[in-house]
């Protein structure tokens, strides 16, 4: 049998608690379905007036399904009064998604995430693993660009290809 003290057992408690929000706030963050506006603001910018002429014009929800192995991955682009949703096929450890607010009238692309993904930061800071917290802000970093550029990507593509059909 495996003895534990009490503080390794609130640390393996709080790993699987925070493994089991990661797991179903990722789930929920990228779903095409539930509330447009999700996770937390990560970063924004200015939405470019070709992106903004798109979403605006959106009169039907795109979604599209790729299947990869046994998994079926969803893309697409949500609008319902006046914000937007955009989250590409790629999937990443934190998986970020776009959201714009057009009624706003000088409207940002905010790229959210999950709450969850950053207790890893606390869990590293209160049991003193100043080793995970670089390496893990680095990681964190990496996947957040990389998300947002495949948000970016993944809407100039529709815009493009919305720009060639009108």
């Amino acid at each position: 049998m495996l003895h534990l003290s009490n503080d390794q057992r609130i640390l393996v408690l709080a790993i699987m608690f925070i493994f089991l929000a990661w797991f179903f706030e990722s789930f929920f963050l990228t779903r095409h379905a539930g509330n447009i506006k999700r996770g937390f603001k990560i970063w924004s910018k200015p939405l470019s007036s070709k992106a903004q002429d798109y979403l605006s014009h959106l009169t039907k929800y795109i979604i599209e399904t790729r299947r990869v192995r046994l998994a079926t991955t969803y893309s697409f682009v949500i609008v319902e009064d006046k914000e937007a949703i955009i989250c590409p096929y790629y999937r990443s450890i934190f998986p970020c998604v776009g959201f714009v607010n057009l009624a706003e009238p000088n409207a940002q692309l905010e790229y959210r995430g999950g709450v969850s993904h950053f207790l890893v930061f606390l869990l590293a800071i209160v049991y003193r693993y100043y080793l995970v917290i670089p390496v893990f802000a680095l990681l964190l970093i990496v996947d957040y660009w990389l998300a947002i550029w495949m948000v970016d990507a993944y809407l100039n593509k529709k815009i493009r290809a919305w720009r060639v059909v009108r």
